[in-house]
């Protein structure tokens, strides 16, 4: 019995099928929770100490990892005389 052949790893990308125009009523509202909208997500690299410790500490304080960040990052806002905004 022979294997099938597997699909190239490198070549030209499959043609999108053509999508019809919709009407508003047909547009689908953003399945993106309440929470997230008008942000966007922003990421950093950090040794696994430091991401430890932070994890470590928003458990410590009974909150996420994301609150803990925006606490933190509108704590300098306001030391470098800045609106809190994030």
């Amino acid at each position: 019995m022979s294997k099938p052949k597997a699909a190239p790893l490198f070549g030209p990308a499959p043609t999108p099928e053509p999508v019809e125009a919709s009407t508003p009523q047909q547009v689908e509202t953003s399945t993106r929770p309440a929470y997230r909208e008008g942000k966007k997500a922003f990421s950093t690299w950090l040794n696994e100490k430091a991401i430890r410790q932070l994890k470590a500490m928003a458990a410590e304080e009974g909150v996420t990892v994301q609150d803990l960040m925006v606490e933190m990052l509108n704590r300098e806002f306001a030391r470098k005389g800045k609106p809190e905004i994030a």
